[in-house]
Protein backbone atom coordinates (compact mmCIF):
# COMPACT_ATOMS: atom_id res chain seq x y z
CA UNK A 1 0.00 0.00 0.00
CA UNK A 2 1.08 3.66 -0.87
CA UNK A 3 -0.26 6.32 0.19
CA UNK A 4 0.55 10.27 -0.88
CA UNK A 5 -0.22 13.46 1.79
CA UNK A 6 -0.42 16.55 -0.11
CA UNK A 7 0.42 19.13 2.53
CA UNK A 8 0.83 23.47 2.23
CA UNK A 9 3.95 23.06 4.14
CA UNK A 10 6.04 20.44 6.12
CA UNK A 11 6.45 23.01 9.66
CA UNK A 12 2.90 23.50 9.73
CA UNK A 13 1.72 22.01 12.95
CA UNK A 14 -1.43 20.35 11.00
CA UNK A 15 1.06 18.57 9.42
CA UNK A 16 4.10 17.80 11.66
CA UNK A 17 1.53 16.78 14.41
CA UNK A 18 -1.40 14.85 12.32
CA UNK A 19 0.89 13.22 9.21
CA UNK A 20 4.13 13.34 9.91
CA UNK A 21 3.88 12.01 13.34
CA UNK A 22 2.08 8.83 11.96
CA UNK A 23 5.26 8.37 9.11
CA UNK A 24 6.71 5.72 11.30
CA UNK A 25 3.94 3.55 12.53
CA UNK A 26 2.63 3.52 8.75
CA UNK A 27 6.07 2.58 7.41
CA UNK A 28 6.15 -0.01 10.36
CA UNK A 29 2.72 -1.60 9.50
CA UNK A 30 4.53 -2.01 5.94
CA UNK A 31 2.58 1.26 4.48
CA UNK A 32 4.89 3.30 2.42
CA UNK A 33 4.11 7.26 2.82
CA UNK A 34 5.39 10.19 0.99
CA UNK A 35 4.26 13.85 2.35
CA UNK A 36 4.72 16.44 -0.41
CA UNK A 37 4.42 19.81 0.50
CA UNK A 38 3.20 21.68 -2.44
CA UNK A 39 4.67 24.51 -4.35
CA UNK A 40 2.97 28.18 -4.63
CA UNK A 41 4.03 27.94 -8.12
CA UNK A 42 2.03 26.43 -10.56
CA UNK A 43 4.67 24.58 -12.28
CA UNK A 44 5.44 22.56 -8.94
CA UNK A 45 2.08 21.92 -7.87
CA UNK A 46 0.95 20.29 -11.02
CA UNK A 47 4.16 18.03 -11.41
CA UNK A 48 3.09 16.65 -7.62
CA UNK A 49 -0.60 16.30 -8.85
CA UNK A 50 1.00 14.39 -12.03
CA UNK A 51 2.22 11.35 -10.20
CA UNK A 52 -0.94 11.03 -7.20
CA UNK A 53 -2.21 8.32 -10.02
CA UNK A 54 0.73 6.04 -8.72
CA UNK A 55 -0.45 5.67 -5.40
CA UNK A 56 -3.28 3.91 -3.79
CA UNK A 57 -4.45 6.37 -1.26
CA UNK A 58 -4.96 10.45 -1.84
CA UNK A 59 -4.42 12.49 1.05
CA UNK A 60 -5.67 16.37 0.92
CA UNK A 61 -4.44 17.90 4.03
CA UNK A 62 -5.99 21.22 4.62
CA UNK A 63 -5.33 22.54 1.64
CA UNK A 64 -8.71 23.68 -0.57
CA UNK A 65 -7.75 23.77 -4.72
CA UNK A 66 -9.25 25.40 -7.39
CA UNK A 67 -11.87 24.00 -9.25
CA UNK A 68 -9.49 22.95 -11.99
CA UNK A 69 -6.85 21.47 -9.81
CA UNK A 70 -9.48 18.94 -7.76
CA UNK A 71 -10.81 18.16 -10.65
CA UNK A 72 -7.50 16.92 -11.92
CA UNK A 73 -6.23 15.13 -8.47
CA UNK A 74 -9.74 13.50 -7.90
CA UNK A 75 -9.69 12.11 -11.69
CA UNK A 76 -6.08 10.58 -11.20
CA UNK A 77 -6.65 9.40 -7.63
CA UNK A 78 -7.79 5.79 -6.95
CA UNK A 79 -9.11 6.72 -3.48
CA UNK A 80 -9.08 10.58 -2.25
CA UNK A 81 -8.93 11.66 1.73
CA UNK A 82 -9.63 15.30 2.92
CA UNK A 83 -8.52 15.48 6.38
CA UNK A 84 -8.59 18.95 8.23
CA UNK A 85 -7.93 20.26 11.52
CA UNK A 86 -9.45 24.03 11.40
CA UNK A 87 -12.31 25.74 10.54
CA UNK A 88 -11.15 26.35 7.10
CA UNK A 89 -14.87 27.10 5.61
CA UNK A 90 -14.72 30.12 7.53
CA UNK A 91 -11.20 31.84 6.97
CA UNK A 92 -8.11 32.29 4.54
CA UNK A 93 -4.82 33.66 5.83
CA UNK A 94 -5.43 35.15 9.28
CA UNK A 95 -8.67 36.51 7.88
CA UNK A 96 -11.96 35.47 8.73
CA UNK A 97 -14.77 36.06 6.47
CA UNK A 98 -17.84 34.20 6.81
CA UNK A 99 -18.97 35.70 3.47
CA UNK A 100 -16.13 33.92 1.65
CA UNK A 101 -18.78 32.08 -1.36
CA UNK A 102 -15.25 31.20 -3.13
CA UNK A 103 -14.27 29.93 -0.05
CA UNK A 104 -17.23 27.77 1.20
CA UNK A 105 -17.88 26.25 -2.76
CA UNK A 106 -14.25 25.33 -2.83
CA UNK A 107 -14.91 23.57 0.89
CA UNK A 108 -17.73 21.72 0.00
CA UNK A 109 -16.61 20.42 -3.52
CA UNK A 110 -13.98 19.32 -1.64
CA UNK A 111 -16.00 17.65 0.52
CA UNK A 112 -18.51 16.15 -1.81
CA UNK A 113 -15.67 14.97 -4.24
CA UNK A 114 -13.55 12.96 -1.24
CA UNK A 115 -14.06 9.48 -0.61
CA UNK A 116 -13.53 9.87 3.29
CA UNK A 117 -12.57 13.11 5.15
CA UNK A 118 -10.87 13.16 8.38
CA UNK A 119 -12.14 16.20 10.65
CA UNK A 120 -10.49 16.88 14.05
CA UNK A 121 -13.21 17.78 16.04
CA UNK A 122 -17.53 17.15 16.24
CA UNK A 123 -17.95 20.96 15.07
CA UNK A 124 -16.23 20.02 12.17
CA UNK A 125 -17.97 16.94 11.25
CA UNK A 126 -21.41 18.98 11.22
CA UNK A 127 -19.87 21.59 9.24
CA UNK A 128 -19.28 18.66 6.71
CA UNK A 129 -22.10 16.76 6.81
CA UNK A 130 -24.32 18.75 4.17
CA UNK A 131 -21.87 17.46 1.32
CA UNK A 132 -20.88 14.06 2.72
CA UNK A 133 -21.68 11.31 4.95
CA UNK A 134 -18.11 9.58 4.68
CA UNK A 135 -16.49 11.46 7.72
CA UNK A 136 -14.26 10.15 10.80
CA UNK A 137 -13.16 12.34 13.48
CA UNK A 138 -9.90 12.05 15.08
CA UNK A 139 -7.95 14.02 17.35
CA UNK A 140 -4.78 15.60 16.48
CA UNK A 141 -2.34 13.05 18.81
CA UNK A 142 0.48 13.99 20.77
CA UNK A 143 3.39 12.17 21.44
CA UNK A 144 3.01 11.67 25.00
CA UNK A 145 6.75 9.81 24.79
CA UNK A 146 7.89 13.31 23.78
CA UNK A 147 6.08 15.61 25.76
CA UNK A 148 5.93 14.34 29.10
CA UNK A 149 6.12 16.00 32.66
CA UNK A 150 9.16 16.89 34.80
CA UNK A 151 9.68 16.93 38.49
CA UNK A 152 9.70 20.33 39.83
CA UNK A 153 11.34 21.53 43.52
CA UNK A 154 9.05 21.47 46.50
CA UNK A 155 10.67 24.63 47.71
CA UNK A 156 10.25 26.56 44.85
CA UNK A 157 7.88 29.50 45.27
CA UNK A 158 7.72 30.71 41.65
CA UNK A 159 4.75 30.18 39.77
CA UNK A 160 4.44 30.63 36.00
CA UNK A 161 1.03 30.81 33.73
CA UNK A 162 1.85 30.00 30.79
CA UNK A 163 1.04 30.52 27.04
CA UNK A 164 2.29 28.70 24.02
CA UNK A 165 1.19 29.68 20.70
CA UNK A 166 1.67 31.59 17.40
CA UNK A 167 1.16 35.33 16.12
CA UNK A 168 -2.48 34.12 14.51
CA UNK A 169 -3.66 33.49 18.34
CA UNK A 170 -1.55 35.76 20.33
CA UNK A 171 -4.46 38.36 20.30
CA UNK A 172 -6.45 36.20 22.34
CA UNK A 173 -4.24 36.97 25.36
CA UNK A 174 -5.24 40.68 25.44
CA UNK A 175 -8.55 39.35 27.03
CA UNK A 176 -6.50 38.60 29.82
CA UNK A 177 -4.61 42.05 30.19
CA UNK A 178 -6.76 43.16 33.62
CA UNK A 179 -6.37 39.39 35.30
CA UNK A 180 -2.81 39.26 35.00
CA UNK A 181 -2.01 42.98 36.33
CA UNK A 182 -4.47 42.26 39.53
CA UNK A 183 -2.24 38.71 39.63
CA UNK A 184 0.95 40.39 39.72
CA UNK A 185 0.16 42.72 42.14
CA UNK A 186 -1.19 40.56 44.71
CA UNK A 187 1.37 37.85 43.87
CA UNK A 188 5.38 39.23 43.59
CA UNK A 189 6.44 35.21 42.45
CA UNK A 190 3.67 34.86 40.58
CA UNK A 191 5.05 35.42 36.58
CA UNK A 192 3.19 35.13 32.39
CA UNK A 193 5.58 33.40 30.40
CA UNK A 194 4.55 33.78 26.47
CA UNK A 195 6.11 31.43 23.75
CA UNK A 196 5.25 32.96 20.32
CA UNK A 197 7.04 33.91 16.89
CA UNK A 198 5.14 37.35 17.14
CA UNK A 199 4.20 39.40 20.15
CA UNK A 200 1.95 41.90 18.22
CA UNK A 201 -0.84 43.37 20.29
CA UNK A 202 0.40 42.17 23.40
CA UNK A 203 2.53 45.36 24.19
CA UNK A 204 0.77 46.04 26.98
CA UNK A 205 1.07 42.66 29.29
CA UNK A 206 4.10 42.47 31.24
CA UNK A 207 5.73 38.86 30.75
CA UNK A 208 8.33 37.15 29.97
CA UNK A 209 8.00 37.09 25.94
CA UNK A 210 10.52 34.66 24.42
CA UNK A 211 10.29 33.44 20.86
CA UNK A 212 9.42 29.76 20.02
CA UNK A 213 11.66 27.44 18.91
CA UNK A 214 10.67 23.77 17.87
CA UNK A 215 14.01 22.20 19.48
CA UNK A 216 13.17 24.72 22.71
CA UNK A 217 9.36 23.63 22.84
CA UNK A 218 9.25 21.14 25.34
CA UNK A 219 11.77 22.78 27.61
CA UNK A 220 9.26 25.83 27.82
CA UNK A 221 6.06 24.41 28.10
CA UNK A 222 7.96 22.28 30.88
CA UNK A 223 8.66 25.49 32.50
CA UNK A 224 4.92 26.55 32.85
CA UNK A 225 3.28 25.38 36.32
CA UNK A 226 0.04 26.58 34.65
CA UNK A 227 -1.22 26.37 31.35
CA UNK A 228 -3.76 28.63 29.38
CA UNK A 229 -5.94 28.90 26.70
CA UNK A 230 -8.41 32.30 26.37
CA UNK A 231 -10.52 32.43 23.03
CA UNK A 232 -13.07 33.99 21.85
CA UNK A 233 -16.51 32.23 20.92
CA UNK A 234 -17.30 32.21 17.25
CA UNK A 235 -17.28 29.77 14.49
CA UNK A 236 -13.42 29.81 14.04
CA UNK A 237 -12.38 28.92 17.89
CA UNK A 238 -15.19 26.41 17.25
CA UNK A 239 -14.06 24.72 14.99
CA UNK A 240 -9.93 24.42 17.08
CA UNK A 241 -9.07 21.23 18.28
CA UNK A 242 -7.55 22.22 21.47
CA UNK A 243 -4.04 20.92 21.07
CA UNK A 244 -2.44 23.05 22.83
CA UNK A 245 -4.56 22.20 26.14
CA UNK A 246 -3.28 18.58 25.22
CA UNK A 247 0.53 19.59 24.91
CA UNK A 248 0.22 21.44 28.40
CA UNK A 249 -1.55 17.90 29.93
CA UNK A 250 1.07 16.38 27.91
CA UNK A 251 3.81 17.80 30.42
CA UNK A 252 1.86 17.56 33.47
CA UNK A 253 0.02 20.79 33.59
CA UNK A 254 -3.17 22.04 34.90
CA UNK A 255 -5.45 24.33 32.70
CA UNK A 256 -7.59 27.45 32.60
CA UNK A 257 -9.08 27.69 29.60
CA UNK A 258 -12.12 29.40 27.81
CA UNK A 259 -14.88 26.75 27.16
CA UNK A 260 -15.48 26.81 24.08
CA UNK A 261 -15.51 24.44 20.96
CA UNK A 262 -13.49 21.07 21.94
CA UNK A 263 -12.32 22.19 24.95
CA UNK A 264 -15.45 21.40 26.92
CA UNK A 265 -14.54 18.43 26.24
CA UNK A 266 -11.01 18.49 26.52
CA UNK A 267 -10.83 19.96 30.27
CA UNK A 268 -13.35 18.52 32.70
CA UNK A 269 -14.11 21.51 34.62
CA UNK A 270 -12.26 21.18 38.26
CA UNK A 271 -11.25 18.02 37.24
CA UNK A 272 -7.91 18.73 34.80
CA UNK A 273 -8.08 22.24 34.90
CA UNK A 274 -10.76 24.67 35.19
CA UNK A 275 -13.40 26.66 32.51
CA UNK A 276 -13.22 30.66 32.80
CA UNK A 277 -15.58 32.38 31.56
CA UNK A 278 -15.46 36.05 32.63
CA UNK A 279 -12.57 37.90 33.72
CA UNK A 280 -13.59 37.45 37.30
CA UNK A 281 -13.72 33.44 37.36
CA UNK A 282 -10.25 33.36 34.69
CA UNK A 283 -9.07 35.16 38.32
CA UNK A 284 -10.44 32.93 40.80
CA UNK A 285 -9.86 29.92 38.78
CA UNK A 286 -5.81 31.32 38.37
CA UNK A 287 -5.80 32.40 42.02
CA UNK A 288 -7.20 28.90 43.22
CA UNK A 289 -4.41 27.43 41.43
CA UNK A 290 -1.64 29.51 42.76
CA UNK A 291 -2.24 29.69 46.07
CA UNK A 292 -2.22 25.03 46.12
CA UNK A 293 0.74 23.24 44.48
CA UNK A 294 -1.11 20.50 45.44
CA UNK A 295 -4.01 21.08 43.44
CA UNK A 296 -2.07 21.87 40.54
CA UNK A 297 -0.18 18.54 41.23
CA UNK A 298 -3.21 16.75 41.23
CA UNK A 299 -4.85 17.99 37.93
CA UNK A 300 -1.63 18.06 36.07
CA UNK A 301 -1.25 14.67 37.17
CA UNK A 302 -5.12 13.55 36.13
CA UNK A 303 -4.65 15.74 33.26
CA UNK A 304 -1.43 13.73 31.73
CA UNK A 305 -3.04 9.95 32.17
CA UNK A 306 -6.07 11.28 30.20
CA UNK A 307 -4.35 12.67 27.08
CA UNK A 308 -1.89 9.38 27.59
CA UNK A 309 -5.00 7.37 27.21
CA UNK A 310 -7.53 9.16 24.63
CA UNK A 311 -5.29 11.76 22.75
CA UNK A 312 -2.17 9.87 22.73
CA UNK A 313 -0.02 9.19 19.17
CA UNK A 314 -0.31 5.50 20.64
CA UNK A 315 -3.88 5.87 21.81
CA UNK A 316 -5.07 7.03 18.11
CA UNK A 317 -2.92 5.28 16.27
CA UNK A 318 -5.14 2.33 15.78
CA UNK A 319 -8.11 4.47 14.46
CA UNK A 320 -6.08 6.18 11.76
CA UNK A 321 -4.97 2.81 10.53
CA UNK A 322 -8.37 1.58 10.91
CA UNK A 323 -9.44 4.71 8.80
CA UNK A 324 -6.88 4.33 6.33
CA UNK A 325 -7.95 0.17 5.50
CA UNK A 326 -11.56 0.79 5.63
CA UNK A 327 -11.26 3.83 2.84
CA UNK A 328 -8.93 0.98 0.69
CA UNK A 329 -11.84 -1.94 1.94
CA UNK A 330 -8.28 -3.84 3.30
CA UNK A 331 -8.95 -6.06 6.21
CA UNK A 332 -7.60 -5.67 9.65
Amino acid sequence: MEIAFLVSRLDKPSTKFRIIAYLPLLRESGIQAEVFPLSKAKIGRWRVFSHVHLYDLVVIQKKLFSHVELAYIRKQSQKLVYDFDDAVMFKKGEKMDMNKPLRNKRFDRTIRLCDHVIVGNQFLKEESRLESDRISVLATPVDTDKYFPVEKSGSRKEVMIGWLGSKSTIRYLKTLTPVFSELQSRFHDVHIRVVSDSFEGIEEITAIKKIWREDEELQDLQSFDIGIMPLPDDPWTKGKCGFKLLQYQAVGLPVVCSPVGVNRKVIVDGVNGFHAHTAQEWFDRLNQLISSPGLRNQMGKVGRERVAKEYSLQALWPKFLMTINNVLNVST
